[in-house]
């Protein structure tokens, strides 16, 4: 869901404010309530860096065969998850949290059907 850059949102853990969004890149803050948790989920085309401002965030990586990884984040510390990869969070304590989301251009996303070159 695209949110409005300045719009604050209320979540069931807390809030996400966007703070800037323009084509292929957006970055949210998140304020999450202490034991606040998001769903399981994961992006189709988004990677997502978790950046904890201040706080204790436990991020989880959820994988097929049962066996999650797991990394603890406080101040200063980040952690990426790429697309199509499941994973949750929760905060140990209340926690501030930039989320900055990126795609990745297809560097041979082009078909050509003539050649270029230098006219007579």
């Amino acid at each position: 869901m695209h949110i409005p850059v300045g719009v604050t949102l209320g979540k069931s853990w807390g809030t996400t404010q966007s703070i800037f969004s323009f084509n292929n890149i957006e970055v949210n803050r998140l304020n999450i309530l202490a034991h606040g948790y998001c769903s399981e989920h994961y992006h189709q085309c988004k990677f997502s860096r978790l950046f904890v401002l201040y706080g204790k965030l436990r991020v989880t990586i959820i994988n097929d065969n049962s066996i999650n990884d797991e990394i603890v984040l406080t101040g200063g510390m980040c952690t990426d998850i790429p697309p199509g990869v499941w994973h949750k969070f929760e905060a140990l304590e209340d926690s501030d949290v930039i989320e900055i989301y990126w795609v990745l251009l297809d560097d041979n996303d082009i078909e050509r059907r003539t050649t270029g070159g230098i006219a007579d």
